[in-house]
């Protein structure tokens, strides 16, 4: 995902795409900056990929100049707040009839959810790994450092994200324990914990290991989501 936009250049962008392209000059009358100031700021918009240059050359021999458009990602940066459109949408899923249909559905919003936060940054598990994980019904089972340090690129993933995302160790055991901070659905959370179960599979996806959610921030004192690794 691409990093987030510094508040003071915010200005910027909203000029982008009300003007369109415009030259330093012009970026400099309407933000009342100096030259300086806006080209540090393009430097760090442009670096981001939110913001191109190009190059307009005039008739005859003179110097090509540069005027700065948005990006894709620029335009998304600035784009309004679809919490709305989220929280209509998650609605009339809920309300589809068939359970089967609505499971699917569900599944398939979580695994796209997977992707859009960076399951592909994640390390690979090895079989070996994986093999690791299996239950071993006549003890309570120890995570393997591989597993372990899985959820802590877990974790760093969901924390470039924007997700404040924490790994612990449960008390006397050395099985990781996953807290999220501050719910990213609080709206829909506090309706139904459905948005939960979507999570917990993305989650779950991203982990490569089923984990399942202890304690929702809605029934939690401390406001935070806890997951733990499933054992069965």
């Amino acid at each position: 995902m691409p990093q987030e936009v510094e508040k003071s250049d915010r200005a910027m962008l909203e000029l982008l795409r009300q003007f369109g392209a415009l030259n330093v000059q012009e970026l400099m009358e309407r933000l009342a900056v100096t030259a300086t100031a806006v080209r540090q700021r393009l430097d760090r918009v442009v670096c981001g990929g939110f913001v191109a240059r190009e190059e307009v050359r005039a008739a005859g021999r003179g110097r090509p100049s540069h005027r700065y458009v948005l990006t894709e990602s620029g335009l998304r940066a600035v784009g309004h707040n679809m919490a709305e459109l989220a929280t209509v949408l998650w609605s009339e899923i809920r309300q589809i009839a068939d359970e089967k249909t609505r499971q699917q559905l569900m599944a398939r919003v979580s695994s796209r959810m997977a992707e859009l936060y960076g399951a592909s940054k994640m390390p690979v598990l090895s079989v070996a790994a994986a093999r690791s994980l299996a239950v071993d019904d006549a003890n309570e089972r120890q995570a393997s450092g591989a597993i372990a340090s899985r959820m802590e690129s877990l974790a760093e993933v969901l924390r470039a994200s924007r997700f404040p995302a924490m790994v612990e160790r449960e008390p006397n055991s050395e099985l990781p324990i996953l807290k999220i901070n501050g719910c990213p659905y609080p709206d829909l959370s506090g309706e139904t914990h459905e948005i939960c179960e979507v999570e917990t599979v993305m989650l779950s996806k991203m982990l490569g290991h089923p984990l399942n959610l202890r304690h929702c921030r809605c029934d939690s004192s401390d406001g935070v989501c806890t997951f733990e690794l499933a054992t069965k």
